[in-house]
């Protein structure tokens, strides 16, 4: 068979495809795609673009270990001419400006160059778009993203940067092709084993009437998602199921730092006075489909920019799991109302997240910060989640519905042997696209945003000037309880002061039932509306206000 422009040339580089020495989802993505393409790829032979012999026989290795019979080979980045008769290279990154001008070297029409979205909320990957169109860039070059929100905010930054380019010089070049084909998993990986539910669950006491709740990602609140609120409504979740239900938490995964593991474990002894909390790695001797196995619902409740995907839900449903998931980036397409619950979301504006921009740019805080101040105001409807968890403790029947309607979605959706064949039909698309092709300055800064514009497909609504009133709710905690459990204050730069979110709710509770909006609020405190507007999503994220309608 001859499918030399289905396949593609893997850009190897250990960093991309080895989660062994620094755990993160990329790594993780990458060494299960390696696997998959192994297995599913029409190709007469594989081929990795190395730095050197040592990534040759890493990648070698790596294709004997997955059991590839057909040849193996590698080329150095010094001679890419030699990846012919292939002329695709695939690289697991949507920043390939450098690849573009080397490139050049075997001219632009030599070969197409597809990236992949994983991240793309860093200064990297944001100023890695400007890079990308003033390089050589051509149209049979490409960016696969990961889902419908993620390809939205491509080519908000496109369009960010063309403006200004346009202006500047008066022509663009054409885009990349902007493809959404998603992440896959090795489904049979994942697949629940009763044996191991029973050992988990012997182990820990737990009953098969308790209900289970499991988060598996990097325990890091700068970077997946504050676990504060998601305690706040297990918390009230027990409270209203009382003695009929038991709830027990697991989070599965590393803490990133002592700064994330202080906040879970002081948030869990301070929040979670009904419900148990447990933190679990693989260094002690539990495994990832051990506790997707011993668990009886799956939660990403993510509220942060890093994360553009959410591969976790997809191995969740691979092991017959509900989801519980916030409306959030490639959530939207993942978690259908089919196999689990969707929370709505609530960003502030483009507008209202200007100094986190402003700021990260002039590396006045630092990414951590950046994410921190960003995931402060991103607001997961409380009530609607509290309403979810209840829904599927009290019910297995929905549990097991939800568990075999996802199963069934991520082995017809979502694993490799589904993907890869999307992915060989995009690399052989760029093939045909290129083997047929033969001033004043805007006042803007190109390629550093206003956070929320760039995300603006993320949530579900964004705050905006005319949003509803809200009236203060039941004290269950203290606004600077809340503050320091989540330790806004340690950094130098938090979203706000806690001084002025207890302003902030001060005016809205003296407003009483009839509540009062964010103009309302602005004039009485004689406070920007902007800061007025960031408060209002913080409080109604931990639950200390709620819409009146």
């Amino acid at each position: 068979m001859n499918t030399k422009n289905k396949n593609a040339v893997i850009w190897y580089a250990k960093d991309a495809f080895d989660p062994s020495e620094n755990l993160n989802g990329r790594r993780v993505a990458g060494a299960s795609f390696l696997k998959g393409y192994f297995d599913h790829a029409e190709a007469d032979e594989f081929v990795s673009l190395v730095n050197g012999r040592g990534g040759a026989e890493e990648f070698k290795a790596i294709a004997k270990q997955h059991g590839v019979t057909r040849p193996v080979r590698s080329v150095f980045r010094s001679e890419t001419a030699k990846i012919s008769p292939l002329d695709s290279i695939f690289i697991s990154t949507p920043n390939f400006h450098q690849q573009l001008w080397q490139r050049s070297h075997f001219g632009h029409n030599s070969y197409s160059v597809c990236g992949l979205t994983h991240t793309i909320s860093t200064a990297a990957v944001m100023e890695g778009m400007y890079h990308m169109r003033h390089a050589p860039q051509q149209e049979w070059d490409g960016i696969i993203c990961t889902s419908p929100a993620v390809r939205s905010s491509l080519q908000y930054m496109f369009d960010r940067v063309d403006s200004y380019l346009l202006d500047r010089f008066g022509k663009v070049p054409p885009r990349p092709q902007l493809p959404v084909i998603p992440l896959g998993v090795n489904t049979q990986d994942f697949a629940a084993d009763p044996q191991l539910r029973a050992a988990l669950r012997s182990e820990n006491g737990w009953g098969e009437d308790d209900v289970v709740f499991l988060t598996v990602a990097r325990l890091a609140p700068h970077v997946k998602f504050d676990p504060i609120p998601f305690f706040i409504a297990l918390e009230a979740a027990q409270n209203q199921l009382g003695d009929r239900k038991k709830l027990h938490f697991v989070a599965f995964g590393i803490y990133a730092d002592q700064h994330s593991e202080k906040v879970y474990v002081d948030a869990a002894r301070k929040v979670l006075k009904s419900v148990s909390f447990h933190q679990f790695d693989e260094s002690q001797k539990q495994t990832v489909r051990k506790c997707l196995s011993g668990a009886d619902v799956f939660a990403f409740p993510i509220d942060n920019l890093q994360e553009s995907f959410g591969l976790a839900p997809v191995e969740a449903m691979s092991a017959g799991l509900p989801i519980i998931a916030s409306d959030w980036d490639g959530l939207k397409e993942t978690v259908t109302e089919e196999v689990g619950f969707r929370v709505q979301t609530l960003t502030t504006s483009g507008a209202q997240s200007i100094p986190e921009g402003v700021r990260y740019n002039k590396e006045v805080i630092n990414y951590a910060q950046y994410s921190t101040n960003l995931s402060a105001q991103v607001e997961i409807n409380l009530p609607e989640m509290i309403k979810a968890i209840v829904r599927l403790a009290r019910n297995k029947g929905l549990r097991r519905k939800f568990g075999a309607n996802g199963l069934k979605r991520a082995k017809s959706m979502y694993d490799w042997s589904v993907v890869i064949p999307q992915m060989q039909s995009f690399w052989k698309e760029l093939s045909e696209i290129r083997t047929a092709t033969s001033a004043k300055m805007l006042d803007m800064h190109p390629f550093a945003p206003p956070p929320m514009d760039y995300a603006a497909s993320f949530p579900s609504q964004q705050m905006g000037a005319d949003f509803v009133k809200c009236r203060a709710c039941d004290e269950t905690h203290t606004i600077s309880d809340l503050y320091r459990l989540r330790r806004y204050q340690d950094l130098s730069h938090p979203f706000e002061h806690v001084e002025v979110l207890e302003r902030v709710f001060a005016a809205i509770k003296e407003a009483q039932n009839g509540g009062a909006d964010v103009k309302m609020t602005s004039a009485q405190l004689r406070f920007n509306p902007v800061t007025v507007a960031r408060c209002y999503v913080w409080l109604l994220k931990y639950g200390f206000i709620e819409r009146t309608g």
